[in-house]
């Protein structure tokens, strides 16, 4: 297999389909507009907060979250009032998806990297049996020494997840 083309079954298994550039996560765009060049009526924000209840907007939001933000921001991103925002927030801090940095002045919400790394390790035991994660990982393996950068990272990444997988079914 040419390496183009392993590459391009990395992506397309690996990569959320926004990396691969095919969409773009509304709650991206959501939470920087005036990046993607958009309005919020060009984003769908209406309908957005028709289809959504105050929660799925919430935790959309901050499960997206590159860098800890109040719950000020979220809950303008979210299109709910702050005092909304902090209470979905504080559920979702209990049940671990969310963590909570205490900084002066404001508390400050990021994903939970732990809790995102065992779903996913859930993910590959539901839909891969003990054979196929084997085999998937080896040819990880062998895929990674024709890649370099973030792409090599993000599937070094996906192999400890595997091997974690490997392990839970071993």
């Amino acid at each position: 297999m040419e390496i183009e083309s392993q590459y391009a079954t990395i992506k397309q298994h690996f990569l959320p389909a926004w990396k691969r550039q095919e969409v773009l996560p509304l709650n991206l765009v959501l939470a920087q507009p005036d990046r993607y060049g958009m309005t919020d009526d060009d984003t769908g924000v209406d309908t957005w907060i028709e289809a959504t209840t105050p929660l799925e907007r919430v935790r959309a939001i901050s499960q997206t979250l590159t860098e800890p933000r109040s719950a000020a921001w979220i809950a303008d991103k979210s299109c709910v009032p702050e005092d909304t925002a902090r209470s979905h927030l504080g559920q979702l801090v209990d049940t671990g998806l969310l963590v909570e940095q205490d900084c002066d002045p404001v508390s400050k919400y990021s994903p939970n990297h732990s809790h995102i790394r065992a779903q996913s390790v859930e993910d590959l035991l539901d839909e891969h049996d003990h054979a196929e994660l084997v085999r998937l990982r080896d040819d990880l393996r062998n895929q990674t020494k024709h890649i370099e950068g973030e792409e090599r990272e993000l599937l070094e990444y996906r192999i400890d997840l595997i091997a974690d997988a490997i392990e839970e079914t071993g």
